[in-house]
């Protein structure tokens, strides 16, 4: 059933972003389901939108069938990777992946990024907190079951350890407050 996830996922990209610009797959291992990441632009002034493909093979073992988009306006070339890494991460520890998921370390696997632009970790949430993507986006339907699309958003240290001790609803609130612009990579940490 999870290439019929995989077809259902590309659809739906497809069907609000059109063609991906570039499609990388990465391995954990010579055996193991790749994912791959997609890459598309024109979907957000100034910014490329990267979203995972394949991570739905391994439903059975992160607790949900989901995909994640990823929407930033600078470090093009490192996410994809660190998207990938975050992913394997949350596969091989296992995490039960859904919304108020963070997984770091972006300084020890990409250090010059992590340095460059103040962000060592992914936050993940639900796609209807990014308020241009309509609501029914936050939802793949395929075959009569239903998957979900989490957002990635790179957060700093400080707003990494602002979650680790509030977590996610008090995160979520402090970020609105601020009016915080997660799509620019290189904002100030809201902490």
């Amino acid at each position: 059933m999870s290439d019929s996830w995989v077809e259902c996922y590309f659809s739906h990209y497809h069907n609000l972003f059109r063609n991906p610009i570039e499609r990388r797959a990465f391995r954990q291992d010579s055996i193991s389901q790749p994912i791959e990441i997609l890459v598309y632009d024109d979907v957000f002034e100034g910014c490329r939108v990267f979203c995972s493909l394949g991570l739905t093979h391994y439903s059975s073992i992160i607790g949900t069938i989901s995909e994640v988009l990823v929407a930033v306006d600078a470090g093009w070339n490192d996410i994809p990777f660190l998207l990938a890494h975050s992913l394997f991460y949350i596969i091989q520890q296992p995490i039960h992946f859904g919304p108020g998921v963070v997984i770091g370390g972006f300084e020890f696997v990409r250090p010059h990024f992590a340095e460059f632009f103040g962000k060592t970790a992914f936050y993940f949430t639900t796609a209807h907190t990014l308020s241009t993507l309509p609501e029914a986006f936050s939802y793949v339907s395929c075959r009569g079951k239903e998957g979900t699309l989490q957002v990635g958003y790179l957060i700093s240290a400080k707003e990494y350890g602002f979650w680790l001790k509030q977590h996610s609803r008090r995160f979520e609130e402090l970020l609105g407050q601020k009016q915080v612009d997660l799509l620019n990579l290189s904002r100030p940490s809201a902490i």
